[in-house]
């Protein structure tokens, strides 16, 4: 029987490998990975012979913690078919602004390099394994298509017409078509309307990703005004947030995404900025103020964009800055 030190000793050296499986690059499973540099990224998205689900993570972020057990346990059940990536925003926030993450978690699902389809928050198992699932899924019917067209194209080929036996048999076989036949050929009861299901796929997917894109958009600017909001007015409850910080420096200027309402707290929030982020700022807004000016210089008629808000915005960011 274990004394109860012992069985301490035990539990402790079972979390503490635990714990440091969460940091290593790879897990105990080889479709499991945590990347640790982009050129690990780029070879593991690009190369990899099985669909990838990236996973968007940050150590502080709650439903973080939540989410990333429960995809990697559903990964698991599909050993061999699909692959894991993990990708710590705060360590790789090039990776995350070049496939538009600023919120997290976020899953995308990559397919031979090309985003197919994400999903945003922290989401129940079920909907989790029927999400990947779908994925998975997807991939038989891409095989089975592109195996399909190679026997087709290889059946085409061995079946090909032989040369012409004569020059007035081969004359009848590559004439060109008259004027009357190529204006019949124009009709629309002559036109095949065919779409290929990879066709349709492709369409469904672009749509697909689009909807993703605008929903995140959506998502990133509500997420950034509830920062902010927090950030004036609930100081206690505010935590500072990279990914946040680097959307309102990269949009603060634009009216689409901080209304007027917004601007006097962007502009506070701003204020306090300091180093490389101060040194961004001042550069935008000076280059914002630069191309006007030109615009002005070179076309009189242009005095109109000295009363746009961009314009505006990029004069008293720069104000308050220096």
């Amino acid at each position: 029987m274990f004394s109860a030190v012992s069985r301490g000793a035990q539990v402790t050296r079972i979390v503490g490998q635990g714990r440091r499986l969460l940091h290593t690059s790879t897990s105990r499973l080889s479709n499991i990975y945590k990347i640790q540099t982009i050129e690990e990224f780029t070879e593991k998205v690009s190369n990899s012979k099985t669909p990838v689900i990236v996973d968007f993570f940050a150590t502080w972020c709650g439903p973080c913690k939540m989410l990333t057990p429960r995809i990697e346990s559903i990964i698991q059940e599909n050993e061999g078919k699909i692959s894991l990536l993990k990708v710590d925003v705060d360590e790789h926030s090039d990776l995350a602004l070049d496939h538009e993450v600023s919120s997290v978690p976020v899953l995308v699902a990559f397919n031979k390099g090309k985003e197919e389809n994400r999903i945003i928050g922290l989401q129940d198992t079920d909907k989790l394994r029927k999400w990947v699932g779908d994925f998975v899924k997807n991939e038989k019917p891409r095989k089975r298509k592109a195996e399909k067209d190679r026997g087709k194209k290889e059946e085409r080929e061995k079946n090909l017409p032989d040369e012409p036996q004569s020059d007035e048999e081969g004359a009848s076989e590559t004439r060109e078509p008259t004027e009357e036949e190529i204006q019949e050929s124009k009709k629309p009861e002559n036109q095949l309307n065919v779409e290929t299901v990879r066709g349709k796929k492709r369409k469904l997917t672009q749509k697909n990703v689009e909807q993703s894109k605008e929903k995140l958009k959506n998502l990133e600017k509500e997420s950034a005004v509830t920062y902010l909001k927090k950030w004036k007015n609930e100081k206690n409850r505010w935590k500072f947030e990279k990914l946040k910080q680097i959307f309102i420096q990269n949009n603060a200027l634009n009216e689409d995404k901080f209304d007027e309402e917004m601007w006097p707290i962007v502009l506070e929030y701003l204020e306090k900025s300091k180093g490389a982020s101060r040194k961004f700022l001042i550069d935008t807004a000076e280059k914002v103020i630069q191309e006007v000016d030109q615009a002005i210089e070179e076309d009189s008629q242009k005095t109109a964009l000295l009363k746009e808000s961009r314009y505006l915005r990029a004069r008293e960011l720069l104000q308050i800055l220096h």
